[in-house]
């Protein structure tokens, strides 16, 4: 018979800022690649409404959350407008009093926001794809520029993929350091139906610690050898010091354990960790009336602004493929 697993141990100096209730509820970058991604930055740079109309649904992807592709420091009035948008931090790096009791007290994930990112990680809608409500959307908090911090060496990232993927809408990953210089590259044709897809680093990709990376996903849309203009979202990832107990095995939590060990990575503004540990847990049990809810107030948080994610059905992807692997 298999064991339970033990609680999680109290984890002390930390006061707990805000726990979901337990409440039931129905290595080489191609120069191609890379005058790609600048090309892309240019165009949205250029023109920011895009090709086409923005989605009627502002909150997740409207202009004013995406400033701009250019440094703030290099751009007086960007950052003039920048301060306009993003929210008010307060000098104890506590979330601001608003709202109900849940905003007061949820974590402010704008304090991990890194400086001058451009913040595209919610891409405009191109001729070449799908019109759709929702643009393909990067799973982090939209204040900290659409990125977090992870324990992790080699993360798991999840995007919204708002329509299928196949060898019609082949997909680009790219992972640079901090300064864009090229790390890792992934091209390859993928099988699978609209949804937040979780996609898996291979091991042989190793984030150093306290160093911060930027990656890049991209749909060539009804474009099989990735030649035009993608549709490109942009995200960052910082690895930190796990603040946390070493668990035994996360793939062995009960839900409610799931929870708690998500809720203290949450209040310690380490994002991924939180959101994988709900989001993995929910691709094992996808119904699962403990961890619906908590999921859908980790994306609702005042910092985070993706509540409307929060009905999409999570899948679990693959793992990405190196680029020169992907075309064999």
């Amino acid at each position: 018979m298999q064991s339970t697993p033990s609680p999680l141990p109290p984890v002390s100096g930390v006061h707990s800022l805000y726990f979901c209730p337990l409440r039931p509820r129905p290595l080489a970058l191609g120069a191609a690649t890379l005058k790609t991604i600048v090309l892309c930055l240019a165009l949205q740079y250029l023109c920011p409404m895009g090709v086409q109309a923005l989605s009627p649904k502002p909150q997740v992807h409207s202009s004013k959350a995406n400033p701009s592709l250019l440094s703030s420091k290099a751009n007086p009035s960007l950052l003039k407008m920048t301060k306009q948008v993003l929210p008010d931090w307060s000098p104890t790096g506590q979330p601001k009093r608003q709202g109900n009791a849940a905003s007061r007290n949820s974590p402010d994930f704008s304090e991990t926001g890194q400086p001058g990112s451009h913040g595209g990680g919610a891409a405009r809608n191109l001729q070449s794809c799908p019109l759709v409500d929702i643009p393909l959307t990067v799973l982090a908090p939209v204040t900290a520029n659409y990125g977090g911090h992870t324990t992790q060496a080699t993360p798991s990232l999840w995007v919204y993929v708002p329509f299928a993927l196949n060898a019609n809408n082949p997909v680009t990953f790219s992972l640079l350091d901090n300064n864009y210089n090229p790390l890792y590259d992934s091209f390859q044709v993928i099988d699978h139906g609209p949804g937040i897809l979780k996609f898996s680093l291979p091991d042989e990709v190793v984030l150093e610690p306290e160093q911060v990376y930027r990656w890049f996903f991209m749909v060539h849309c009804d474009d099989p050898l990735g030649i035009r203009t993608p549709l490109m979202v942009e995200g960052w990832v910082r690895r930190v010091a796990d603040p946390l107990p070493e668990s035994e095995n996360d793939n062995l939590l009960l839900p409610e354990q799931r929870i708690e060990r998500s809720n203290q990575y949450a209040n310690r503004l380490v994002w991924y960790d939180a959101l994988n540990l709900l989001g993995e847990g929910l691709l094992e049990q996808p119904d699962n009336p403990q961890l619906i809810p908590c999921l859908d107030e980790l994306l609702g948080y005042p910092s985070v602004q993706l509540q409307e994610l929060s009905s999409v059905p999570l899948r679990d992807c693959c793992v990405l493929q190196e680029h020169q692997d992907a075309l064999n």
